[in-house]
């Protein structure tokens, strides 16, 4: 396609400028006046003036207030007495999460006043209301923010960086001015900001349906109308692509997301790293995007170099004795944690290749590890059914026994997600008031996800709102999508073949648009995440396609697989700069 011809498809998309309130008020008045008359039990004789009337007696004042709504507004107006009070009565949260939420809650509480210089009252609040959670039989969810850990030298929510623990926050009543407090306490101060990311935080214990965010009516309604544009302008983006490729050229992805289709979705193949002697089980790219790591069943990992043209081994390593189950980044890509079947744990220094620890205690395959946020102590799991929380520095600080994991993942500092046959289930992590170490809580008995198939592994999305989970299955072979808010398993995809071997997926495209997979037919498939239309189905490789990794900032896909390579898709605009660079 020509470039005039490409800038005369995209002058038809409507831009996000052009998409005013104005512009949403004069395509959608005419459906909700339609949708509203359609609720009346008898059709008004004058539909406009009926409308009128309605508006005008739908006064928002008039409305009465839900508990919900009554705890938004609390938030933002730093009623933080009625706020505890609506924590407590709000009978649909579990009681764990309540709790959390009720911590959320009282550490803004305890801040303010501090930044009012009201250090009685926030000494009450510290000393009568926040310290008895943090020693109710250790089961206290000590919440500290639920955004995932930017990596190393990305911006640190204001959330993540308040202090966990009794000591940290005492430790505040000895500043003595509001600027030292929003400083030692990385926090944006009450009119900062703060109170919206308590809202957020409390909307991961709220079901979504109940705590909507701000203005999400008209967030819906531009979607749905920039989807409409959308699809108009891809009926003449196929004509034209149709006329160029030929009657055979069968557009899946042009329909789907005409922006994408060749400036964003990698569908070509860019490079085929070829490092390893035997399957290749696992990749997975570094929170930076700057690396990837890959783990075979030759028992070595190798960490590639990915920030240029041509992609080259950053370093080999070599230690373990057998099978890789499974990698993880730290939170600063300054280490690597590994884990296998050789029921070791080995974790690598980045900066100069060296082994830093072997960590001894599984008696079988260790097939899961997960990082906690703080970067000082992680999670393994193994065949074994032993669940083991680690300091970096070897000290083995808790032992869990009786469940099987096979994959896990922290959620935030207060909470891993892990796959244990068909359930999902939650760890609760809590802090010592005394040392800050933190400690690990077993699921209920109770499972709150479970699904009809084992679960093979599990992905969360960049806000750790969402899990992707891979289920096995001779007779079902799909990949589901849960909402860990709510509970509810909200998306399928179909089409990939899963039957025999641990397959992992992951969320792809500009603002996790898209659901990668791989497959045992050696390969790889996208779908849309909200439609689950399959997309698009990338060949290539000659064995079974193992796992699949996205790096949203480089825009690259990564695919391991039996035929022991790793192959590298890129989108054809991406090749065009790299030849050009």
């Amino acid at each position: 396609m020509s470039k005039g011809t490409n800038a005369s498809v995209e002058a038809r998309l409507p831009t996000a400028e052009a998409r005013t309130d104005a512009h949403v008020a004069a395509s959608v008045t005419p459906i909700l006046s339609a949708a509203l008359v359609q609720l009346c039990r008898e059709k008004p004789a004058d539909p406009v003036k009926w409308l009128g009337e309605f508006l005008l007696a739908c006064d928002p004042a008039s409305f009465p207030k839900t508990r919900v709504a009554q705890l938004r507004a609390g938030v933002l107006d730093g009623q933080w007495d009625v706020v505890e009070g609506l924590v407590d009565a709000l009978g649909f949260i579990s009681a764990s999460h309540r709790l959390a939420a009720r911590i959320t809650v009282l550490r803004q509480k305890y801040l303010e006043l501090l930044e009012a210089g009201q250090t009685e009252l926030a000494l009450h609040c510290l000393r009568d209301q926040l310290a008895p959670h943090y020693h109710d039989s250790d089961r206290v969810h000590a919440s500290c923010g639920h955004a995932k850990p930017e990596p190393s030298g990305g911006a640190c929510t204001s959330s993540s960086m308040q202090p966990t623990t009794l000591a940290g926050l005492s430790s505040l009543l000895l500043c003595q001015s509001a600027d030292e407090v929003q400083a030692r306490a990385g926090w944006e101060g009450a009119l900062g900001g703060s109170r919206e990311i308590v809202l957020r935080e409390l909307s991961r214990h709220i079901p979504s349906s109940l705590l909507l965010p701000e203005d999400h009516l008209q967030t819906l309604l531009q979607q749905a109308l920039l989807c409409q544009h959308t699809q108009s302008s891809a009926t003449v983006l196929n004509t034209m692509l149709t006329h160029r490729q030929g009657p055979g050229h069968s557009p899946m992805l042009e329909q789907q997301h005409p922006g994408m289709a060749h400036e964003r979705v990698p569908r070509r193949t860019r490079q085929v790293l070829e490092q390893h002697v035997d399957e290749v089980w696992l990749v997975h790219f570094s929170h930076g995007g700057g690396m990837l790591a890959s783990a075979s069943k030759d028992a070595v990992v190798v960490v590639w170099d990915v920030a240029h043209p041509v992609v080259c081994p950053l370093l080999t390593l070599c230690g373990h004795t057998d099978a890789l189950c499974a990698l993880a980044w730290s939170p600063d890509d300054a280490q690597l944690l590994t884990c296998g079947h050789d029921e070791l744990l080995r974790l690598w220094a980045l900066e100069t290749g060296e082994c830093m620890h072997a960590y001894r205690k599984h008696t079988e395959s260790v097939v899961a590890c997960a990082w906690l946020p703080t970067g000082t102590h992680f999670v393994s799991a193994g065949v074994d059914k032993l669940v083991l929380l680690w300091s970096v520095d070897g000290t083995l600080l808790q032992v869990l026994q009786g469940q099987r994991v096979y994959d896990l993942s922290a959620v935030s500092s207060v909470e891993l997600v892990a796959i244990s046959g068909r359930e999902i289930c939650t760890y609760s992590i809590t802090y010592s008031s005394e040392d800050g170490l933190p400690q690990l809580h077993a699921p209920g008995t109770t499972p709150s996800m479970l699904e009809d198939q084992p679960i093979t592994s599990i992905t969360l999305s960049a806000d750790s709102r969402h899990a992707l989970c891979t289920v096995i299955s001779a007779e079902v072979q799909e990949i589901h999508l849960w909402d860990l808010g709510s509970g509810s398993r909200i998306h399928r995809y179909r089409g990939h073949t899963h039957g025999r071997y641990v397959l992992r997926a992951c969320f792809g495209g500009e603002g996790e648009c898209l659901i990668v997979s791989a497959s045992e037919d050696t390969q790889v498939y996208i779908w849309d995440r909200h439609t689950e239309a399959l997309l698009e189905v990338l060949p290539s490789h000659s064995g079974s396609v193992n796992a699949v990794s996205w790096c949203p900032s480089r825009g690259l896909l990564a695919s391991a697989s039996d035929d022991c390579t790793v192959r590298l898709w890129s989108a054809q605009g991406a090749l065009e700069e790299q030849a050009l660079s």
